[in-house]
């Protein structure tokens, strides 16, 4: 499986043909697009393959999204171990702009905003356990609140546990437009790809 990724290859056209499809259809793109992906609810979506199994959940952020932050709620697990970066996980807009996770430090220097979003999402969590038949599971802690813990830059995944915690990202134009992004985990190294689409409204 380690030939799928091939400098970026696969990303690339992904945007592309999305930006494409957004383009000359003017509507939202066609779930095709996003092969082993099943919808789950009207903010909800699951990705599973031979290496990798990804739910992800957005229901707050899906029709509040015009401010900087996107909260995404995930669970990950590997079928082999695997570390998985901060950098390994990013967003794909519709237009094919590549966001990468913030830092945990830019990321706290924004609580006027981020301590609202966290909020006011607390009544749309969403029990993204129940899709995985693993009961052990682990928060990867990518951000945290001042006092709350500790941050950390990876996580390890397997077929033993869960790895769950919340993805912010910022958006460079301040707001977040309507469409289909992609929410992509690509390890590299290991020759695993996930691609989640998430819906904008």
């Amino acid at each position: 499986m380690n030939d799928r990724l091939t400098s970026g290859t696969v990303i690339t056209s992904i945007a592309v043909l999305a930006v494409a499809t957004g383009v000359l259809h003017g509507q939202q793109i066609t779930r095709e697009l996003f092969p082993n992906t099943t919808d789950r609810g009207r903010a909800a979506v699951e990705f599973e393959d031979d290496d990798l199994h990804v739910v992800a959940a957005y229901y707050y952020s899906q029709r509040h999204h015009d401010s900087r932050w996107l909260l995404i709620e995930v669970g990950v697990t590997a079928d082999r171990a695997m570390r998985i970066d901060r950098e390994d996980i990013y967003l794909l807009t519709p237009d094919g702009r590549r966001v990468e996770l913030p830092t945990q430090r830019v990321w706290s220097q924004d609580h006027q905003r981020v301590r609202p979003l966290i909020q006011n999402a607390r009544v749309t969590r969403h029990g993204i356990g129940s899709y995985f038949q693993l009961v052990n599971s682990r928060n990867f802690q990518f951000f945290v609140l001042p006092f709350d813990g500790i941050s950390y830059d990876f996580f390890d995944a397997n077929d033993f546990h869960i790895g769950w915690g919340d993805l912010f990202f910022a958006s460079p134009t301040g707001a977040w437009g309507e469409g289909t992004h992609s929410l992509i985990f690509e390890i590299a190294e290991k020759g695993a790809l996930a691609v989640l689409p998430i819906d904008l409204d």
